[in-house]
């Protein structure tokens, strides 16, 4: 019984495209994504940073992504009210 119940919720987690699972993954990589560019590109917020000379070289690559990262960093009164705006609290 255990055993089909298992693979019953694996199908359901594997299958369910209208889950949560879909806007969890993509907050993580939003989340991942802002925190890798604040510590390297956090000179274009003004904050210092001695090894912001290298993370140029990644420019090239993230250029699209980066101009939406500022647009957003203006943007925001606060990160908190982000983060929490993204949580989807079952009941």
């Amino acid at each position: 019984m255990k055993i089909l119940e298992n693979i019953k919720l694996f199908f359901e987690g594997a299958l369910d495209f209208k889950s949560h699972s879909r806007v969890a993954i993509d907050n993580a990589y939003e989340d991942n994504l802002e925190e890798f560019f604040i510590l390297a590109f956090s000179d274009m917020l003004g904050i210092d940073l001695p090894t912001s000379y290298y993370s140029l070289e990644l420019y090239p690559y993230l250029a699209e992504d980066i101009e939406r990262w500022q647009k957003n960093s203006v943007n925001r009164k606060s990160v908190w009210e982000d983060k929490g705006a993204k949580m989807t609290v079952d009941p």
